[in-house]
């Protein structure tokens, strides 16, 4: 899989490859607003990709709170704030129901895969 970061004022994505089952990731990036997002290797659909959008905190509240993950609805990219020298520990790519069009605008901005 691909872990893609799209920063708001930059036209060059930055990719980092995960291993098989890596439920965990870590990208030293500088201070920005990033889309962060993943592509399988593997896609049974061509628009399969999986993002952090407005569902994640939700799903996280949720997870946390012991309640039912059915009022959490899919949305747009959530961007992520990165400040110097802070860690983000919550960018979960946990949204894999994107609506077609924004799923194509991602795979479009993530440009040609490795």
């Amino acid at each position: 899989m691909t872990v893609v970061l799209l920063e708001a004022s930059s036209p060059e994505p930055i990719k980092v490859r995960s291993t098989a089952r890596q439920t965990r990731y870590s990208v030293r990036v500088p201070p920005g607003r990033y889309v962060v997002f993943a592509i399988p290797d593997e896609r049974p659909d061509p628009l399969l990709i999986g993002a952090h959008t407005e569902y994640s905190p939700c799903n996280a509240r949720a997870r946390r709170d012991g309640e039912a993950r059915e009022s959490c609805l899919t949305g747009p990219p959530r961007e992520v704030t990165v400040s110097a020298g802070s860690r983000v520990t919550d960018a979960d790519i946990d949204d894999w129901y994107l609506e077609e069009q924004v799923a194509s605008a991602l795979l479009a901005l993530a440009g040609p895969q490795p």
